[in-house]
């Protein structure tokens, strides 16, 4: 007793001083970089660095709503102040012209940078022109910082420059500030210093912005609308965070609840957290130190999947009995456990070998709590029970045991839920898999409808499509812009897009910068076409000599480089359309108004061999399907790695196939009613069959083991019917929220674990019930059932029926009425077996629906398909009846001839045989050759007329021709007559002949 209470404690306490440990110093990384793929050529990295920060993410929108339009213009300009003197933010905007400043630099180069500047900009008639036009500009009332560089600038390059840099088109205003269309909005315009990605800067600029605007709002009369990518981020992580801790405990309620209506036993309750809690704290602290950190994806995900580990004291409640002491009914169920364990680790065990840092922590987390519970469950668990125990007896044992008896509602389950699977892939012409990931999102509409409309207010509209440019120094990056700029010009006039912005419209390069300095006139030849130009005007003569000066100056001026346009007001343009990256120097070039990216893709291909064309939302759906792939790939490693473990273990290949045929038979289903309810998988799906896999794994080596023990099957029924309710209603629950991530995960793990638990239960070994048989008193052995009599008989005028219905359907293009035949047939075909209490029954049931399903397909391959069965079929047999006449083989129709009779044949009745064993080797080569060139030949209605009518008149009569010469010829046997024959056919068993 006192050791008891000892191991009790001692448990208890390292529980509590880990966890406190952990939660002092443990930190949680958040930002999501960590499960992006890490990019395995340049063209994914840029992808990924785009999308975790780029300027996009950075973007954050803001709305002041209530009062009237100068309180929100007041509260707009004291925002604007309060976010530009902090360091969070790079860029905000509301608008409002402020002080206009003169950027001097810029104001020197202007006749090298400038665009449309040539020779004719310095003609009489141009600079006629532009003197009038400044003249014009001197008379406005309205004051224009402006008005001082006429005598400097009179052909207005500078203000040009500056204007063919501003959008096509100007938001809108209201009191000087940027607003909504209805003017009841007043907004702005911020991009962060930190990437969208990054959760903790993003959460504090959210609060800076905040903090700001209520010390601001003090009436209270005004609201703030906030929204951008990093938001999104921010408030997806909060509602994820919220509703998960709500379905926990929702979920944590209902557990207890099944547990305790199964033993009605309440330390069970507590025992059975044991093991899971020590998992979650050893899983925690490990991985944090393989790591150095831990990742808060890790950790939710991580308490998921580490939820089948309350299955381990189940299995131990389930089969305790008041004869043994806990640890002996462990010791005996320790062996399938401890299989069960390792072989589920292995599938986690792929993911340690992925390339993706998140997938790693997550597999180290899985493996270490797996392996932390089952040690706990098998040591630790049995030593917290008094001895002697009187287990409680486990509620439910007669329910279950009646149910136990009825063998078919298991394979009648799993039919349904074909039907309904495959009945929905057949009308649903959806992709199974969708990789992309903004159909995640678990914000509600109303705020992706709110950032949409901001962003069309604010001339913000997120540019999915980009050019990339490579080079190994700025200058080149600006040389190739030029040029792609103009031949883009084509795709611009062919419709293919409106527009695109390249960092040279900011910056021309210093060789085209040189060109138009050689390019600018003398001082003579100026000052003669100013003075022509200023005819009439009234300009005093020397009014323009600065401009002159400083058109000569420019023809002295080097070229502006870019690290010297850096120290100019040309530094955002340039930072946010030039990168500098190891592989070298990148401009990255928006284009708006795409109309055909497919033909832009092949435009750019064949015109612009310099740049690669993005369009980023295609480029992340194909990296998704790249990580989704893999992922699918580290599966069937881990699925064949589970393959040998299970051989090893069972000691037979037919047992370790038996044993995953179920759950991949599961599987299937799960995925065939995922798409009945109308979710498309993605990678969260995929990721929650791994959890079904092994769970599946569990269920099917218990369902599977060999009980010593009368009575135990049924406690292993009671075992996994509690963990199957219990984890399916977890899941289930789960399924309820309103997240996506977390819909996708329940739904698909409590479809999963129904499906797994019909299937490995359809498939187990069970004693013999009475269903389909009747036991013989005098022997103690089943003998068939008479319900056999009238299956056979259907099953036999289906035969007759399905060729009829195939033509008909092949000749008026209706293959229903055949389907449904096909489906009768086969499963008929599968009662019988279940009647012959043969295991694979259930199996024949699911290859009608499968079958009778991919009839119904219209689609032009249906026919060929079909075309190939009867060669593969007759060509089956042909090899069948070949093989049997090689030296030292018994022909196939001696073995069928010495069965009939029940004894040896003679010299004559062999030679006879091995010859008619040769004549259907020869009759099915013919058919097998005549299907080749009738479904190569001829059309699907002559092929259908042979296939289904001919070719089974001429075996028939074969046989029969055949039957009237064995009798002549082989006279001394016993002939019972051709239907007689036909009957004993009945009786033969089959598979001993192959």
């Amino acid at each position: 007793m006192r050791a008891r209470r000892g191991i009790f404690l001692i448990w208890l306490i390292a529980l509590l001083l880990t966890g406190w440990w952990e939660m002092r110093h443990l930190s949680l990384r958040t930002d999501l970089s960590l499960f992006l793929p890490q990019g395995g050529t340049a063209q994914e990295r840029l992808l990924l660095d785009e999308l975790n920060k780029g300027p996009a993410t950075r973007l954050l929108m803001l709305g002041i709503n209530g009062g009237d339009a100068v309180d929100r213009a007041g509260i707009s300009q004291k925002l604007l102040a309060r976010l530009r003197g902090s360091m969070l933010f790079k860029r905000v905007e509301n608008g409002a012209p402020g002080t206009f400043e003169i950027d001097r630099e810029l104001l020197r180069y202007r006749y090298l940078i400038a665009p449309g500047i040539d020779p004719r900009s310095f003609s009489q008639e141009s600079l006629q022109n532009a003197l009038k036009a400044r003249l014009e500009a001197l008379k406005s009332p309205f004051p224009t910082p402006f008005k001082a560089l006429l005598a400097e600038d009179p052909t207005g390059a500078y203000q040009a420059m500056l204007r063919s840099w501003m959008p096509p088109s100007e938001i809108n205003r209201a009191e000087g500030v940027w607003a909504s269309g209805e003017g009841e909005t007043a907004l702005l315009l911020a991009v962060t210093a930190s990437g969208g990605l990054e959760l903790d800067q993003q959460q504090l600029v959210l609060a800076t912005v905040r903090d700001a605007f209520d010390d601001l709002n003090s009436s209270g009369r005004h609201s703030l609308i906030i929204s951008g990518p990093g938001v999104f981020a921010v408030q997806s992580r909060d509602i994820i965070r919220h509703e998960s801790q709500i379905l926990s405990l929702v979920a944590s309620c209902v557990v207890a609840l099944i547990l305790l209506l199964a033993y009605r036993y309440l330390p069970y309750l507590l025992i059975a957290a044991l093991p899971l809690l020590t998992a979650l704290l050893a899983a925690t602290l490990l991985t944090s130190l393989l790591f150095d950190e831990l990742h808060g994806i890790t950790l939710a995900f991580g308490i998921t999947l580490l939820g089948v580990t309350i299955d381990y004291p189940i299995h131990l409640f389930s089969h305790l009995s008041k004869v043994r002491h806990p640890g002996q009914t462990m010791r005996e169920i320790w062996a399938t456990l401890r299989l069960s364990v390792i072989t589920t680790c292995l599938g986690y065990l792929v993911l340690v070998m992925t390339d993706f840092s998140g997938l790693r922590q997550l597999g180290a987390f899985t493996l270490t709590g797996l392996i932390t519970a089952a040690v706990c469950s098998r040591y630790l668990l049995p030593r917290l029970f008094s001895d002697p125990f009187v287990a409680p007896e486990p509620k439910g044992l007669r329910p279950l045991g009646l149910l136990q008896r009825t063998r078919l509602w298991p394979p009648a389950l799993i039919l349904l839920a074909a039907l309904l699977s495959l009945g929905s892939l057949i009308q649903s012409a959806g992709p199974v898999w969708k990789d992309d990931i903004a159909t995640l999102s678990p914000l509600p509409e109303e705020l992706l409808q709110q950032d949409r409309a901001l962003r069309r207010q604010l001339q913000a509209t997120e540019s999915n499509q980009l050019l990339v440019i490579r080079a190994d120094d700025p200058e080149r990056v600006l040389q190739i812009c030029e040029s792609v700029g103009k031949r883009m010009e084509i795709a611009i006039e062919r419709q293919l897009l409106a527009g695109l912005e390249l960092p040279s419209d900011y910056l021309p390069s210093q060789r085209n910068q040189m060109l138009r300095r050689q390019q600018l006139p003398t001082t003579e030849q100026l000052a003669n076409n100013l003075r022509s130009a200023s005819q009439g005007l009234p300009f005093r003569d020397d009014a323009f000599n600065r401009f002159a000066e400083a058109v000569e100056q420019s023809r002295r001026l080097p070229p502006m480089s870019y690290e010297t346009a850096l120290e100019t007001s040309l530094k955002p343009h340039l930072e946010r359309l030039m990168q500098q990256r190891p592989e070298g120097w990148l401009a990255l070039i928006p284009l708006s108004g795409v109309s055909n990216p497919e033909r832009l893709s092949r435009f750019v291909h064949e015109t612009l061999p310099e740049a690669n064309y993005f369009n980023l939302r295609q480029e992340t759906s194909r990296l998704v399907a790249g990580f989704r792939q893999q992922i699918l790939q580290r599966v069937e490693l881990g699925a064949a790695l589970m393959l040998l473990l299970l051989w090893l273990g069972l000691g037979s290949l037919r047992a370790a196939i038996r044993t995953l045929l179920p759950i991949a038979l599961a599987i299937l289903l799960t995925i065939g009613l995922l798409h009945v309810s109308g979710n498309s998988l993605n990678l969260f799906h995929l990721i929650s069959l791994m959890l079904v896999l092994g769970i599946g794994i569990d269920y099917s080596l218990f369902f599977g083991r060999r009980e010593t023990q009368a009575g135990q099957h049924l406690r292993t029924l009671h075992a996994l019917s509690v963990c199957a309710a219990s984890t399916a209603a977890v899941f289930a629950i789960l399924a309820g929220s309103s997240i996506p991530v977390l819909h996708a995960i329940g739904q698909t793990v409590a479809i999963g674990v129904g499906m797994s638990y019909l299937a490995t239960y359809a498939l187990s070994r069970r004693p013999f019930t009475d269903h389909g048989f009747v036991i013989n008193p005098a022997s103690g052995k089943p003998q068939p059932s008479p319900a056999r009599g009238p299956v056979q008989i259907a099953l036999l005028l289906l035969a007759i029926a399905y060729p009829l219905a195939l033509h008909g359907g092949v000749v008026n293009g209706n293959l229903l009425p055949a389907s449904l035949i096909l489906f009768s047939l086969l499963s008929l075909w599968g009662v019988l077996l279940v009647l012959k209490q043969r295991q694979t029954g259930w199996l024949m049931i699911l290859l009608g629906a499968l079958a009778s399903a991919w009839l119904l397909i219209r689609q032009p391959e249906t026919v060929k398909l079909l075309q190939l069965l009867p060669i593969f079929i007759n060509g089956g047999l042909f090899i069948l009846f070949a093989t049997t006449l090689f030296p030292r083989q018994t022909p196939l129709i001696t073995r069928f001839a010495q069965m009939m009779h029940e004894q040896a044949l003679d010299h004559t009745a062999q030679d006879y045989s091995r010859k008619v064993t040769l004549f259907w080797a020869s009759m099915f080569a013919f058919l097998t050759l005549e299907s080749m060139l009738l479904a190569g030949l001829a059309s699907a209605e002559i092929w259908s007329l042979f296939t289904n009518f001919i070719n089974y008149l001429l075996v028939l009569a074969a046989f029969v021709v055949e039957y009237r010469i064995r009798v002549r010829r082989l006279a001394h046997l016993d002939h019972p007559g051709f239907v007689n024959f036909i009957l004993r056919l009945r009786r033969i068993e089959w598979r001993s002949l192959m």
